[in-house]
């Protein structure tokens, strides 16, 4: 599913999420930017995806995994210290650096970044940079907050 970057939020939805922008919705035939991310910035989303045991970043998590939508990479998942999640299979949501909004990507988003070089908004690379993951956050309360009207 495409959407294009920094656009409103709608997936599913009647009527777009103003306080919310899409980030990394990618799919083939496409164009998208491309460049180098700051150093950090994977290992970062990588933490950010994965979560802890006070932060959990995803929604809408499905029992499958979307695939790749750019070429044909197959299955993809993450791991760390025995912790695994398969990407696309979930969203991730940040708050933005100030914290007055909100960024939704596709976990696949990691895979599009280390492995098609495709470069995120500054304003998404901040607010990953600035996330805290040694402060309580769970995602899932704040998308059924922002998603209320919408359907």
């Amino acid at each position: 599913m495409f959407y294009e970057d920094l656009s409103n939020y709608c997936y599913y939805l009647k009527t777009p999420v103003a306080t919310v922008r899409n980030v990394g919705w990618l799919e083939k035939d496409k164009p998208y930017a491309t460049g180098e991310v700051l150093d950090g910035f994977l290992t970062k989303l990588f933490s950010i995806i994965l979560g802890n045991d006070i932060v959990d970043a995803q929604v809408n998590r499905i029992r499958s995994a979307h695939p790749c939508s750019l070429s044909d990479c197959g299955t993809l998942g993450i791991e760390a210290d025995g912790r695994k999640d398969s990407l696309g299979a979930a969203e991730i949501w940040i708050p933005s650096k100030d914290g007055s909004d909100f960024f939704a990507a596709p976990s696949m988003i990691y895979h599009y970044v280390e492995k098609h070089g495709y470069l995120p908004p500054k304003e998404f690379v901040d607010a990953v940079m600035a996330f805290d993951l040694a402060k309580p956050y769970k995602a899932q309360d704040i998308y059924l907050e922002e998603i209320k009207g919408h359907f």
